[in-house]
C-alpha cells in the first residue's frame, strides 16, 4: 500500500504496517508501473465466454499491453543511472 504524505511516498509493508520511505519515481515510470500491473491482471483473467474475451481484448488494447516490454526497455535506457527506477521496474516484473 502506498501513501503520499508531504511529497514523500510511503510504502506500508506486510500486515505489521512497517512504513519505509520510498523515493519518488518519475511520472512516466509510475504510469508504466500502473500499466504493467493492469496488464498482468488482465493477462490472468479467464475468457469464459465471448463477452469476457472481448472485454479482456479491449483492456489489452486500451492499455497497449503488447508494447509493455518495449516501453520498459525505453524507460530503463532513459533512467539507466537511476537505481530507484531500475529497482522498481525490476521488482514489478518479478
Amino acid at each position: 500500500m502506498y501513501l503520499k504524505l508531504l511529497g514523500v511516498s510511503i510504502v506500508l509493508a506486510g500486515t505489521m504496517g512497517i512504513a519505509t520511505a520510498a523515493p519518488k519515481l518519475p511520472a512516466d515510470v509510475q504510469a508504466w508501473l500502473s500499466r504493467f500491473e493492469q496488464c498482468e491482471h488482465w493477462a490472468g483473467e479467464e475468457p469464459y465466454d465471448d463477452a469476457r474475451g472481448k472485454e479482456i481484448d479491449a483492456a489489452f488494447e486500451k492499455l497497449n499491453c503488447k508494447n509493455i516490454s518495449a516501453d520498459a526497455e525505453k524507460l530503463e535506457q532513459r533512467y539507466k543511472n537511476n537505481a530507484a527506477v531500475i529497482k522498481a521496474m525490476k521488482d514489478a516484473s518479478e
